[in-house]
């Protein structure tokens, strides 16, 4: 009996340490929201800020699919060039939009598309401002669904 328990017990803690709350989901997505907007406008500085910012978040509270979170958020904060921090984001926001998919984040998000990229990214702003091109082609794009 005390077997059965511990591994039941064992299996709970598992599975709750796996776990992403609320509270939890909606952090990531602001800081997230940090790195967007300094690429939307074309700041690779505050994009390395940012993502170091989420990373620290991200390993004193770590959930599941954080790990890989992490690998993109470390390779954006160590990268100069703004293109190779939009490449890096571009394979953050596909992500992200995976671990958000029917979660309940608690508020409204956008999943918008730049065509020319070829990628998405999460915004709170329904209006298109595209942190691929940033300045250069900031309206670019579509709203494809949205998360709540």
């Amino acid at each position: 009996m005390k077997k059965i328990l511990l591994v039941v017990f064992s299996a709970l803690i598992g599975i709750e340490a796996g776990a992403q709350t609320k509270e939890e989901l909606t952090s990531s997505l602001h800081k997230y929201y940090g790195i967007k907007d300094a690429l939307t406008s074309d700041n690779a500085k505050e994009a390395a800020k940012y993502a170091e910012v989420f990373s620290t978040y991200l390993r004193s509270n770590p959930y599941k699919g954080s790990a890989d979170l992490l690998t993109q958020l470390q390779k954006i904060s160590s990268a100069k060039d703004i293109a190779k921090q939009r490449e890096f984001f571009a394979l953050l926001s596909a992500q992200m939009i995976a671990m958000l998919d029917k979660q309940n984040v608690g508020e409204a998000g956008y999943i918008q598309f730049c065509p020319m990229k070829k990628a998405e990214w999460i915004s709170n702003d329904k209006n298109i401002k595209n942190p691929y091109y940033g300045k250069s082609m900031l309206t670019c794009g579509k709203t494809t669904d949205s998360i709540r």
